[in-house]
Order: structure tokens, then sequence, then C-alpha cells
């Protein structure tokens, strides 16, 4: 075989392996996003869970906050606590969740405001902190992604509220 005949199947082969070698690191990324998505699913079912167990702690509180009782101070910092806890899951799954799949992960905002809505009580205790919480963020200017979790929180009330009126 002449020289000029090695040369084209090596450059084939070359080209054959370059291409084989981005497949495979094709393949690689795709299995590391659903392994990522799968991690984060954990996650959110463990923090579902551990709310759970969190609300069903302190019924008695969340009874009275739901009915909008009068609540004395421990108890309003239990809600508040409560409210914490379940707006950082949603905040956090819903803003990590965005950035490894473009798909609608509106799941937890959902999820939130169902529970803020059936829980009216604790939806005036959470309309009262986020305000302050938003004007603190605004004052010094961060918190952006704060402020657009709590507008979806409160578009997605308002929907509920139009779907039962």
């Amino acid at each position: 075989m002449k020289k000029i005949e090695w040369k084209g199947i090596a450059e084939i082969i070359g080209i054959s392996a370059i291409v084989g070698s981005l497949i495979f690191v094709g393949l690689q990324i795709r299995q590391d996003q659903n392994v990522a998505v799968s991690q984060i699913l954990q996650s959110t079912l463990a923090a579902e869970v551990e709310i759970h167990i969190a609300l069903a702690e302190h019924a008695e509180v969340l009874a009275k906050a739901r009915n909008a009782d009068e609540l004395s101070d421990a108890e309003i910092i239990t809600i508040e606590e409560l409210i914490d806890m379940w707006g950082a899951r949603a905040f956090f799954e819903s803003l990590s969740a965005r950035r490894i799949d473009e798909g609608d992960w509106s799941g937890p905002i959902n999820a939130f405001a169902f529970f803020l809505y059936d829980n009216p009580g604790v939806q005036q205790l959470w309309t009262e902190r986020t305000i302050r919480k938003e004007h603190f963020y605004k004052q010094f200017n961060q918190g952006t992604a704060f402020i657009k979790f709590n507008q979806l929180v409160r578009e997605k009330l308002a929907s509920l509220k139009e779907q039962v009126e």
C-alpha cells in the first residue's frame, strides 16, 4: 500500500475516535444530569417528610394558627419557624431544580402556596413576615430570587382563590 492510503486510514481512525469520545462525553453528561435530578427528588422527599413531622409535632399550634386564633409569642415563633422551614425548602428546591432542568419545577411553589391557602392564619403570618423580609432585602439590594419566589407564591395563592370563588 502507498503512504497516502495509510495516511487516509489513520485520519479516518482518528476522526472516528474523536466522534466516539464526544458521544461518550455526551452520554456521561446526560447520566450525570439524571443522577442530579434523582438526588434532588430524593432530598425533596426527605425534606417533605421532615416538614410533615415538624407540622405533626406542633399540630395544636398549627390548628390555632389555621383558624387565626390568638397566638402567644412563643406560638408565633413556632409558626414562623415552620413557615420558614417549608418556604426555604420550596425556595431552594425550585431554585436548584431550575438550574438543572428547564422543565416546569413549580411543584414546590404550588405545594407551599396550597399549604398557605389551606391555613389562612398561617398565610397572614407569612404575608406579614415576607413584607418585612422583602423590605430588608430591598434596602440592601439583595434577595432578588427570594422576592421573585414570594411573587410566584402570591400569584399561585391568587389563582387558588380565583378557582374557589
